[in-house]
């Protein structure tokens, strides 16, 4: 069965959200304001612009990593 790329995009960003709830909260202790929305940002961006335009870069490999760059550069913004 062929999962659809909103699926696969969904359960990365979960993924995402999951992992810098249990790194904020056990590793840094600490608790921002904000810490759910920069992978959901991407996704939601995501879901808006595949809509409305096909290019080479519309592949859910590319969206996957910009949701786990942002993830990293989040934690990294707050660890630092």
């Amino acid at each position: 069965m062929k999962w659809p790329d909103e699926l696969k995009l969904a359960i990365v960003t979960g993924a995402c959200v999951i992992a810098i709830a249990i790194l904020f909260k056990n590793v840094l202790h600490i608790q921002p304001s904000f810490i759910i929305s920069p992978p959901l940002l991407v996704f939601i961006v995501y879901l808006i612009i595949r809509t409305t335009s096909k290019t080479k870069y519309d592949d859910t490999l590319y969206w996957g990593l910009a949701i786990g760059i942002v993830t990293i550069l989040t934690i990294l913004l707050y660890a630092f």
